[in-house]
């Protein structure tokens, strides 16, 4: 017989006693019978008893029951007793977290104050309900520090630095010479080379712009500085009398002259068309660009913000006069992912339209130099892009020497995961970050590059990109 039928049995049988007990129990004046703790009242007489020895000693079958659903439950007693201590257990380590055993000198708590680590003395073991965030980190081995990596420019012997520097927040500096000499330097410290400039910056008349102006006071200053960057100018853009774009082969020479003059340099490293012309005349564009190639003004040609078949009907006119086009600057970031999820960064990274793709845009800034259009904005995606990226800088928590002996824990915020997740793109994406706070800089750089990202780091945040 097994446990639960000696259980049946034992109970059918107190049920049994209970109802004899019921026909013992009255009141002294009416027939009230009690069963099961209920009184229930009836006009039937009382019964007679019957054979007294038969109700209360009951049957050999019952006695039979009654000691089987003993054997049974003193049998069970030790299980039930151990069933017990493993909920009790069970319960307790509910309540305490999962036990972490302390492996290293100092234990990585994070804290949601403006320092990024603090540490706690070395305990035995602690409780993981005692580490924020509570999802798993994963800590990486250190990475020695080291400065922004280089890539190479198609067709062409130039060679950019990963991450480049923009120039639309420079007029900022109009008064602050010394501040722009300080970023610039800085720059140079990390391995950020590449400047990316254009006329159009803090515009005031067609080709020239305060941004300009002040990169210029800059060099001059410090003349040293020019020969470590690599200069990037866009020209094309006019605003007089409306905007429009102007891909003439006079405005042309004229812009690529003014650059020169200005910047009191013999070329720049790429001369690069600021927006397509629907109208253009591709043919002469070219052959203007041809002229320059051979003055030695400019090493390198591109575009920015080119349509497919704007680039191919430009490509093809540049091979007639045996150019290339090296660099696309376009719009990518995980603000505006479009561009590599519509494998259109494919289309211009890869086989015969290889070019090196520079990101504007990358950190969500305002082309117009308005509030940052993604740390800055209240909107319901771009809270969850944020979130996302919040996250993702604690999970890839990297593990450094803090000196004497000690390990310390570094976690990313989340405008450094954004440029770590351009810069792991396959396609070799320039994201241009455009800060003007030194401090910013150098942590959207040197950590960008040292942030462990893997394949599936990747996916995982461009799954979060969806509009």
């Amino acid at each position: 017989m097994t446990t639960s039928a000696a259980l049946g049995g034992f109970e059918g049988h107190q049920q049994q006693m209970r109802r004899r007990q019921c026909l013992e129990k009255e009141d002294s004046n009416t027939s009230t019978y009690h069963c099961n703790g209920q009184a229930q009242d009836t006009a039937m007489p009382r019964p007679q008893r019957r054979n007294r020895s038969r109700s209360s000693g009951g049957s050999p079958w019952a006695y039979l029951c009654l000691f089987v659903c003993l054997a049974a439950l003193l049998s069970c007693a030790p299980v039930a007793a151990a069933v017990t201590r493993g909920l009790r257990k069970r319960q307790e380590q509910q309540q305490a977290g999962p036990l972490v055993i302390k492996l290293n000198e100092t234990v990585p708590v994070a804290e949601e104050s403006n320092s990024k680590v603090r540490h706690k003395k070395k305990p035995e073991a602690i409780s993981s309900t005692e580490l924020e965030p509570k999802s798993t980190t994963v800590i990486h081995a250190a990475v020695p520090p080291y400065k922004v990596g280089r890539v190479s420019v198609p067709h062409s012997d130039l060679t950019l630095s990963r991450i480049a520097y923009g120039s639309l927040h420079f007029p900022e500096f109009e008064d602050n010479v010394e501040g722009l000499t300080a970023a610039l330097e800085a720059c140079q410290e990390v391995g950020v080379t590449t400047i990316d400039l254009a006329d159009v910056y803090g515009w005031y008349e067609d080709g020239q712009g305060s941004a300009n102006d002040i990169f210029a006071k800059a060099l001059k200053a410090k003349p040293s500085l020019r020969a470590n960057l690599e200069l990037v100018v866009k020209f094309g853009i006019r605003l007089s009398g409306g905007y429009h774009i102007d891909l003439s082969p006079e405005w042309i020479h004229e812009s690529i002259d003014k650059y020169l003059k200005l910047f009191d340099t013999k070329y720049v490293d790429v001369f690069m068309i600021h927006n397509p012309d629907p109208n253009m005349d591709v043919k002469a564009i070219a052959k203007a660009f041809k002229e320059i190639k051979v003055a030695g003004k400019a090493k390198a040609f591109g575009i920015s913000n080119f349509h497919q078949w704007e680039y191919e009907a430009l490509r093809d006119a540049m091979a007639g006069e045996g150019l290339k086009l090296s660099v696309h600057e376009m719009e990518t970031s995980v603000l505006h992912p479009d561009q590599i999820s519509d494998a259109t960064v494919d289309y211009y990274s890869t086989g015969e339209n290889e070019m090196r793709i520079l990101g504007w845009g990358a950190l969500g800034g305002d082309p117009y130099g308005g509030t940052n259009l993604l740390f800055g904005s209240q909107g319901e995606r771009e809270k969850r892009i944020v979130s996302a990226l919040t996250e993702k800088g604690k999970e890839l928590a990297l593990e450094e020497d803090a000196g004497n002996g000690k390990k310390q824990v570094l976690t990313f915020e989340p405008d450094e995961v954004a440029v770590a997740w351009l810069l792991h793109h396959n396609a070799g994406i320039v994201p241009i970050i455009g800060t003007t706070a030194v401090e910013r800089l150098i942590s959207q750089t040197i950590p960008a590059e040292k942030i462990p990202f893997r394949d599936t780091d990747f996916d995982e945040i461009l799954a979060a990109l969806h509009y």
